[in-house]
């Protein structure tokens, strides 16, 4: 188990506010205005994917695997594609 305290919770953060800030400003700003209402629903998707980011890192990792903490925020990031388009 290689995890590092300083880091691997950065890129984990770091990748679920890129993701979600990625999807969020398409639509936030069509109008260009954001509402609490889309604040809100950023602050939501970045704690979801930070939430299942970590959950699968640090899962594999105590589980004796050997994951990478960036191929851990990339598997949030589909894993959380995957359940919007199962609850679409």
């Amino acid at each position: 188990m290689n995890i590092n305290l300083i880091t691997d919770p950065l890129i984990i953060i770091g990748g679920a506010i890129a993701r979600s800030v990625i999807g969020w400003a398409k639509k936030a700003l069509e109008d260009k205005k954001v509402t609490p209402f889309e604040w809100k629903l950023l602050g939501s998707t970045v704690f979801r994917v930070g939430a299942i980011t970590a959950a699968g890192y640090y899962g594999f990792s105590f589980a004796g695997v050997d994951i990478p903490v960036v191929a851990a925020a990339c598997g949030g990031y589909v894993v959380d594609v995957v359940l919007r388009a199962i609850k679409r």
